[in-house]
């Protein structure tokens, strides 16, 4: 501990002495005369034109010029030289992270000739390798978007896919988007150039309303040693106070008689009509001068508040009603009700200390909730309680920065931030009033079927997990001749991290097959209904001690270099190396403490090693080239290549640090491999006494078959993956610009748990072992091991047309050809949303190899075509819309349960092989949204402006469906069904499930 704060002390020495940072980006360039020739000395002035601060540098021999560490916004740049007459362009737009190259050329003349142009938009960096897209400030304003979230904006950009039909660890403000065909959990978010990524589950940690972000820009490959952590870096800027008064108030608004009944809600579909539905959205901003050219704020707030039920399918509802009889507190609802509330909160100050020092601070925060999330269509609400969970979240976050001008070719910044990130999950407490079910009654009403379940979603009535993140960054910048030199530090300490989860609380009953298979015995297997002995799959159970998986004092370190070297006027290197290492693993030095690395070193077995945390060889090298063609920035060919670290998320490993805690959160299992053969071939639903609650032990109990959680000791490496990118890029004139990229990534080390010790005809590997060692051969069920084994490609090509008329008007169409394959379905490198079994079980994990194990991921939309525009119109009205069409994406099908107790089996082929994962598709997406806007101009100079609007959505009134089709054929009520939509829906979708209108306005000044 003291080396521990020893370096943090001296961070923070540093942070006094060299002080801080924000996000920023750079503009470079070239000084020429007349003809050609590089004119050294040269004086440029770089202003920002909403603040009037400046930044002044000279041109070196060369005749270059870089000015870095520049907040986004409009600058005008101008270069004076004596003998010849000034130059200026104004209005180059920067934007966050950029590398902006403004050439200028200067004649002979006195200083009255001087020439002044209008810039360009900046479509394309010419000295950079980076295949990028962005969102500018009136997109994100102008263009319609469900919800108007943050997954939603960035699922805008090429190469972007919405995930939805989840809720993440923040509820209502879910913001998983897939990218190279990851789940969402693969990438990281840099908000105003520091860290804002989500270690639990992944994706982003604080959400920001859209009214304080100025813009996004999304880095997918080739990007520079200064990003880690991730396949790809999205960058955020927020809003910043000016020189000028400005301000906004809005609201969004709709409700149920604005939305169409959805496909799955009409009754003419098996549905039980119209759900409820109201939401309402409104805030507003204000940012300005406190003291005009020095100090200027900005704040915003937004209030969302949205009552929303989830249809339910009536397919679902009538296996829901077969429940009812068993008097386990089943309430049949035609709906799920999902209320959900959230505010956010956002400020910021900007001080210009002198022309050498300017610095910033920010606040932002989150508090919410959702009521349940984990309340899907297919879950038996309860007769006792009005919720199955109730989600709430506090997210509060502050950072500081300031950057140091040490002279005009050399700028550091230092920023630092905190974070803390409380989530609180409350349940319901079951009654203990059914003596027909045994001890624990709880355990009786907690029923799962292949499409429903029922009972209480967790035995514990509050169950949290939190973060404490401190983060100090510190970014060098120097230019020396044609070198673009660029250095950092990044280090993450969270002295609180983890929290304690009942997940699987108080067991299940599984049964192989739905209620009215059983009740109408259609199969044959059932003769007595309920009453038949044997129809329960797997009887699990955990024990009375919620799990633990707190840890403290995790941290992380980064280290980049950076060279980008002008080898000539068109040519520009990027070589840049990074080094990660990171430990956000619970107390390395407790690992020996987990009782599954004891028994399976007692036994000899060779996962019985302790694996090595953290990885330390972590090097990163970047390589790209940038070649402006003509040397006019109307052609430029680029190509990279590029290591990039995954860092694993706490969801990855919470079941191992569980049991390194003194007392065991452990669940125990009888499994059976069929109806009525097995340990459980006696047991009578409803009749049999169920086992009593077991007493939180210190090691796993007799006979209890306790499932087990450790690491794969041969296999622990960090996740990574190898991109390669070529793209070209054309300027055409009027602001267009067209550009190709082709993107392959290559997965190495993902990570996955691998069961070795699985039922393989009625017998487990370990339990021969476990007999002689502990005369128990039933001690240990399953035993998963954490194993980074996981291959994967993804091959996109992105072509991307945009056209800017003015500041107001723009639209994008993009078209992407991707393909998205891996082991067990997943690219993502974490185990979210992998396909976790093997079909074929083995003492070593499974056939993971095996032809039927390598196939789509669940987000191989192999073809995407998206639209988005904002046009201005006579009579001051403006149309913004957006269209997105894509191919349909995988699924996979099913046989049957495995009789190892590890999923399901694959669908056979005419070859008696298993045809494999995600092999089946879904429907394909088609969304046309539009939003009409007129617009009511007053005051002085039109200063002032209320835009009434409405905003329309899914205009073709298309159920998208996606993959939300039932895929198990031993379930023929729903198989191949539509049970749900590709978007999700509630407070999370990004995709609307019918045509619905939301009216609002907005107030500008």
């Amino acid at each position: 501990m003291g080396t521990r704060l020893g370096f943090l002390g001296s961070l923070f020495l540093l942070a006094s002495n060299v002080l801080f940072g924000q996000a920023t980006a750079t503009i470079n360039g070239r000084v020429v005369d007349q003809g050609g020739a590089v004119l050294p000395k040269a004086s440029v002035t770089i202003t920002n034109a909403a603040t009037g601060v400046i930044r002044e540098t000279v041109t070196n021999e060369e005749g270059l010029y870089t000015v870095a560490a520049l907040i986004p916004g409009n600058y005008d740049v101008k270069v004076q030289l004596p003998g010849f007459a000034p130059a200026e362009k104004k209005g180059v737009e920067l934007l966050t992270g950029s590398n902006l190259t403004v050439d200028l050329q200067m004649s002979v003349g006195a200083v009255q000739e001087s020439v002044s142009v209008e810039a360009q938009a900046s479509l394309v960096d010419v000295t950079q390798a980076i295949a990028s897209s962005s969102i500018r400030t009136n997109e994100v304003m102008e263009l319609p978007m469900l919800n108007r979230s943050m997954g939603a904006l960035m699922a805008l950009m090429p190469g972007v896919r919405d995930i939805g039909g989840s809720v993440s660890a923040h509820g209502a403000s879910s913001n998983w988007v897939s990218i190279g065909g990851g789940a969402g959990q693969n990438y990281n978010m840099l908000v105003d150039g520091i860290d804002n990524k989500e270690d639990h589950c992944g994706g982003t940690e604080i959400v920001y309303s859209l009214e304080g972000i100025q813009e996004f820009r999304m880095l997918t490959t080739g990007s520079n040693a200064e990003f880690g952590k991730g396949t790809a870096t999205i960058l955020m800027a927020t809003k910043s106070g000016s020189n000028q008064l400005h301000g906004s108030g809005f609201f969004y608004g709709r409700n149920d008689s604005l939305v169409k009944i959805d496909y799955l809600s009409d009754p003419a579909h098996g549905g039980t009509g119209k759900p409820p539905f109201l939401r309402e959205q409104w805030g507003g901003s204000l940012g300005g001068p406190i003291i005009k050219d020095k100090l200027w704020f900005f704040g915003s707030v937004e209030r969302v508040a949205q009552d929303f039920s989830l249809p339910r399918p009536g397919a679902l509802i009538q296996q829901l009603n077969y429940l009812v009889p068993l008097n386990i507190n089943v309430a049949v609802t035609p709906s799920v009700p999902q209320p959900s509330r959230d505010l956010i909160t956002q400020g910021k100050v900007n001080y210009q200390l002198n022309a050498k020092h300017s610095a910033f601070v920010r606040y932002s925060g989150e508090l919410g909730y959702v009521n349940n999330d984990f309340g899907g269509p297919g879950t038996g609400f309860l007769t006792f309680a009005p919720n199955i969970d109730e989600n709430h979240q506090l997210l509060l976050n502050a950072a500081a920065g300031e950057t140091w001008v040490v002279n005009a070719t050399t700028v550091n910044q230092f920023t630092a931030q905190w974070i803390s990130f409380t989530h609180d999950n409350k349940y319901p407490q079951c009654p203990l009033n059914i003596p027909s079910l045994g001890i624990d009654s709880c355990l009786g009403q907690r029923v799962t079927f292949p499409d429903v379940s029922a009972g209480v979603q967790n035995a514990f009535p509050d169950w949290f997990n939190w973060e404490r993140k401190w983060e100090f960054k510190d970014d060098f910048a120097k230019t020396a001749g044609r070198h673009a030199l660029k250095f950092g530090v990044d280090y993450t300490w969270m002295p609180k991290f983890g929290g304690i989860f009942g997940g699987g609380s108080p067991g299940a009953l599984t049964f192989f097959d739905d209620p009215s298979v059983i009740v109408n015995n259609t199969n044959g297997k059932y003769p007595q209904g309920f009453q038949t002995p044997g129809i329960v799959r797997i009887l699990s159970e955990t024990t009375g001690i919620i799990g633990n998986y707190s840890s403290t004092d995790n941290w992380g370190i980064g280290a980049y270099a950076q060279d980008d070297f002008r080898v000539s006027s068109k040519l520009t290197l990027n070589l840049g190396l990074r080094y990660d290492a990171y430990n956000y693993f619970n107390s390395p030095e407790n690992l020996a403490s987990n009782p599954t690395y004891q028994v399976l070193k007692a036994i000899g077995s060779p996962y019985g090693r302790l694996p090595q945390f953290p990885n330390v060889l972590n090097f990163e090298p970047r390589v790209g080239a940038a070649w402006d063609i003509g040397g006019n920035g109307k052609n430029v060919f680029r190509a990279s290549y590029g290591i990039f670290y995954v860092q694993q998320i706490k969801n990855t490993t919470y079941q191992q640090e569980d049991l390194q805690k003194p007392f065991l959160y452990i669940n125990q299992r009888i499994v059976d491999p069929a109806v009525g053969v097995g340990p459980l071939a006696n047991f009578v639903y409803g009749v049999s006494a169920l086992p009593p609650i077991p007493a939180a032990p210190t090691f796993f109990p007799p006979g209890a078959g306790s499932t087990g959680y450790w690491y794969d000791p041969g296999h622990t490496k960090d996740a990574q993956t190898q991109q390669f990118h070529v793209g070209w890029s054309h300027l055409f004139p009027h602001d267009s610009v067209l550009s190709v990229d082709y993107t392959h990534i290559l997965l190495h080390n993902g990570w996955r748990p691998l069961d070795i010790n699985p039922l393989i005809s009625g017998v487990r590997p370990l339990a021969a072992s476990l007999k002689s060692v502990y005369n128990d051969p039933a001690l240990m069920g399953p035993v998963y091991v954490e194993s980074a084994v996981d291959r994967s490609l993804y091959d996109e090509t992105a072509v991307h047309f945009e056209r800017r008329f003015s500041a107001k008007a723009s639209f994008q169409a993009n078209y992407v050809l991707a393909w998205s394959r891996g082991m067990g379905g997943t690219s993502d490198g974490t185990i979210r949303n992998a396909a976790l079994y093997p079909v074929t079980p083995s003492a070593t994990g499974g056939d993971i190899f095996a032809p039927w194990e390598f196939g789509p991921t669940s987000f191989d939309e192999r073809h995407r075509v998206t639209f988005a525009g904002v046009f201005v119109l006579p009579f001051k009205i403006q149309v913004s819309p957006s269209m997105t069409a894509a191919t349909a994406r995988p699924y996979t099908l099913y046989r049957a349960p495995n009789p190892s107790g590890d999923g399901s089996l694959y669908l056979l082929g005419a070859d008696g092989n298993p045809i494999g994962v995600n092999t089946q598709r879904g429907a394909a997406l088609f969304m046309l949204n539009a939003r009409l806007t007129r617009n009511f101009p007053f005051g002085k100079d039109g200063r002032f402006n209320l835009g009434t609007f409405g905003e329309f959505y899914n205009i073709t009134d298309r159920a998208n469906f996606g993959t939300a089709f039932g895929g198990n054929q031993f379930v023929p009520s729903t198989y191949q069904k539509p049970l749900g939509y590709l978007g999700g829906a509630g407070a999370v979708s990004t995709i609307p499930n019918s045509f619905q209108v939301q009216f609002g306005g907005r107030f500008t000044f």
